[in-house]
């Protein structure tokens, strides 16, 4: 027979209901085992229906709640630019800028040495022509009047055994906005029978 407890009893322990043994069991009857209460908290997901456990301050998600979380780091890292941190979008647009630049400074410097060595061997070629039909005794005139490269000029120089071709012109290409003079000289020993002046 279960003993009834006096109301000043219950108001010890007003925490507990009335018809509660000190253990949090509730009593339905005589036969009745005293059930303890666990920290675990269950409760089932709308969505997926699946049991969300909750073990004192830590939560176990649901399948759902795994995918949404697993969705968020995804559009996270899918709106970081090259893989970085929206802080960093500038600094990443930047270097970009700078390396886009610097391609195109050397592709430029590139261009303009293959014209200046094509230019180069054009004068080269020229100068010694001229400097060949110079040492045969050709007239100065007639040498001049050869056709030189393009915004070329002819510098002729004799002496007793030699003569001396300079052929100047300015760079051709994109080193030509840096004032860049291009220039080749051809030295030849005057042929036998032609006197120098």
């Amino acid at each position: 027979m279960i003993p009834k407890q006096s109301p000043e009893q219950c108001q010890e322990f007003p925490s507990l209901p009335r018809g509660t043994d000190g253990e949090g069991a509730l009593l339905a009857g005589p036969l009745a085992q005293p059930v303890r209460r666990s920290r675990e908290r269950r409760r089932l997901c709308a969505q997926c229906h699946e049991v969300i456990e909750a073990r004192g301050h830590i939560a176990i998600p649901c399948a759902c709640r795994r995918r949404e979380i697993r969705s968020r780091k995804l559009s996270r890292i899918l709106r970081r630019p090259y893989g970085v941190e929206n802080r960093e979008a500038g600094m990443v647009t930047v270097e970009v800028a700078l390396g886009i630049v610097s391609v195109l400074i050397i592709v430029l410097l590139a261009l303009g040495a293959l014209s200046a060595g094509a230019q180069y061997i054009s004068l080269r070629s020229a100068s010694h022509d001229i400097a060949v039909l110079a040492a045969r005794g050709e007239s100065e005139e007639s040498l001049r009047a050869r056709e030189l490269p393009p915004r070329a000029k002819l510098h002729l120089q004799r002496a007793e055994d030699h003569v001396n071709v300079v052929v100047r012109a300015q760079a051709a290409g994109p080193l030509r906005a840096l004032g860049i003079t291009m220039e080749a000289s051809t030295s030849v020993d005057l042929e036998p029978g032609v006197l120098g002046t």
